[in-house]
């Protein structure tokens, strides 16, 4: 398989979507697997235009 045939999770993100991404995270330091469907709550509440809706599972 090359590089090229590869899937890629979290593509399609947004430069500003990563850094607003990596302070939610920076916030909840220490959380288990099943917390990231909080971190995509919190993501959810205030998109901006254009940007995607995420889930747990695509974070």
């Amino acid at each position: 398989m090359s590089l090229g045939d590869k899937k890629k999770k979290g593509k399609d993100f947004l430069a500003t979507e990563i850094d607003r991404m990596l302070c939610l995270v920076e916030d909840r330091l220490h959380f288990g697997s099943e917390l990231w469907v909080g971190i995509a709550s919190a993501y959810n509440d205030q998109l901006r235009s254009g940007w995607p809706a995420r889930d747990g599972d695509s974070l």
